[in-house]
């Protein structure tokens, strides 16, 4: 069992808005001096506030520095809690919340984020989990030069994916079905001249709608015609217009990259990408993201659930130590949330540093290890003066399967094809299966995609393995296992 947070119990709820309107500042009253933004004149009295998702935009990178996210104790004393945050000098500026979750966001002095995190981690009387804003970075090596010409979606037959399409189309796949992409966006960049922006006026409209959180660097507030209008390279809806860095594009088109003889057809390309910025950066450098980001995010996931058309079930986030539960317990309880609450599945990078992770296995979170371009099993490991950068792929008992991630060929920005190494793409091709799974049949439980998965690997070894986890999944026994064949 775990313990959360929820809105449902009006004590609980009520308890979060006294924390947030009493703890030496009303959300409403935002410190100006630390977020740059006006002091409002007027406030309502406590009791008459209604606590709104605070908007992330008003942090600046000094300040994103000195915030920590904390889910307090349902049964928790509010006054004490608020002594204990002003003990550390600290101030609640505001919350992150869905229907059903609340993340509480605490700004302390400059420089003093990880000596608080450690305290309020130690006070189990009034904290659940408790973590300092940690930054992560992408998990991919970016393009070869613009003279490179890509080998060939290599990837595609080892994996089965050639039959798998045929049996995708031959058994009226069902086109509802998405996929979260949390990375830089996902490009809309002469989409009417390369003919690849789509129309998302029906029940993905309705969700873009009604998505209201502020992320990272947009919104989709008032973009809706735009987003209908545009498309991206992946097909769908977007938060963010425009991903100026490349890493969010090349991983939707690795995962759902359409059919339509443009760019380059990924694992599902009936499935629709949903992507939310978490990152942003120059175009071919690493970029970070980093917990605030990601908890946004996942409210933002959960309001997708909540929808009427509850059909977006799988996330993937391609950045490194997502599922390290010692530094990240905050973000580890949503995608805790999102597993067993939402019938969810996360899917996340094991990391291109070549380490044995010492993490521990979590049952409601995927790590995906990389293979490399070779005929046997083998993880990735690029060596120096072999004319790409050196990188291996990491591994650990944490690992729940495998995939190709290197030369795996991807649209770029600019709609042309290139190709990128890295676990970044390793982990949105085992989610594309995934995804194929509930393309032929949206009942299966998140359980039951994950036994497809792991029946239809091929491994090195009988059972599990730190390098592979389960092995590598085959497409086309996947879809087949998910139509009961």
């Amino acid at each position: 069992m775990y313990s959360i947070l929820t809105n449902k119990t009006g004590n609980r709820a009520q308890r979060v808005a006294s924390l947030c309107l009493t703890a030496g500042i009303a959300l409403s009253t935002l410190n100006s001096a630390a977020l740059g933004g006006p002091e409002s004149k007027s406030q309502l009295p406590q009791q008459q506030q209604s606590p709104k998702n605070f908007d992330l935009s008003r942090l600046s990178a000094r300040d994103r520095e000195d915030i920590i996210m904390v889910m307090p104790k349902a049964d928790a004393d509010a006054d004490e809690m608020n002594d204990v945050v002003k003990e550390n000098k600290g101030t609640v500026i505001g919350q992150l919340r869905s229907n059903d979750i609340t993340v509480v966001l605490i700004k302390v002095e400059h420089g003093k984020a990880r000596l608080v995190e450690q305290k309020l981690r130690a006070d189990k009387k009034h904290f659940n989990d408790v973590n300092a804003n940690h930054r992560e970075p992408s998990t991919a090596f970016v393009p070869k030069d613009p003279g490179f010409t890509a080998p060939g979606a290599w990837h595609h037959a080892r994996l089965g994916l050639p039959k798998a399409w045929e049996y995708l189309y031959a058994n009226h796949a069902n086109r509802l079905q998405g996929m979260i992409v949390m990375d830089s966006g996902c490009n809309t960049q002469d989409v009417s001249r390369d003919s690849q922006g789509t129309n998302v006026s029906g029940e993905y409209k309705k969700i873009a709608k009604g998505l209201k959180p502020k992320l990272v660097l947009g919104s989709v507030e008032g973009n809706e015609e735009y987003i209908i209008q545009k498309g991206n390279l992946a097909r769908t809806m977007t938060y963010t217009i425009n991903d100026q860095n490349g890493h969010g594009t090349w991983v939707s088109s690795a995962a759902a990259g359409s059919a339509n003889t443009i760019g380059t057809i990924g694992v599902n390309p009936l499935f629709q990408i949903c992507p939310i910025q978490i990152a942003d950066g120059a175009y071919n450098t690493t970029i970070f993201t980093d917990d605030l980001a990601v908890v946004s995010a996942m409210m933002c996931a959960f309001d997708a659930a909540n929808a009427p058309v509850n059909n977006v079930r799988i996330i993937n986030i391609s950045y490194a130590n997502m599922f390290d539960e010692d530094k990240h317990p905050v973000l580890i309880q949503l995608f805790k949330h999102w597993y067993y609450k939402k019938d969810g599945l996360v899917f996340v990078s094991a990391g291109n540093d070549g380490r044995s992770l010492a993490t521990k296995d979590l049952p409601f979170v995927n790590v995906i290890s990389a293979m490399g371009h070779v005929k046997e099993m083998k993880l990735a490991d690029i060596k120096a003066g072999s004319g790409k950068s050196p990188w291996q792929s990491a591994f650990g008992p944490c690992v729940d399967f495998t995939a190709p991630g290197e030369d795996i060929q991807v649209t770029d920005v600019n709609g042309t094809n290139t190709s990128v190494d890295g676990t970044s793409f390793s982990s949105p091709i085992v989610a594309g299966i995934a995804a194929l799974c509930l393309s032929v049949n949206p009942k299966l439980h998140n359980y039951e995609i994950e036994n497809i998965l792991k029946r239809s690997a091929v491994n090195t070894t009988s059972g599990r393995n730190s390098k592979f986890g389960w092995g590598m999944p085959d497409a086309e026994r996947a879809i087949k296992m998910a139509r009961g064949q």
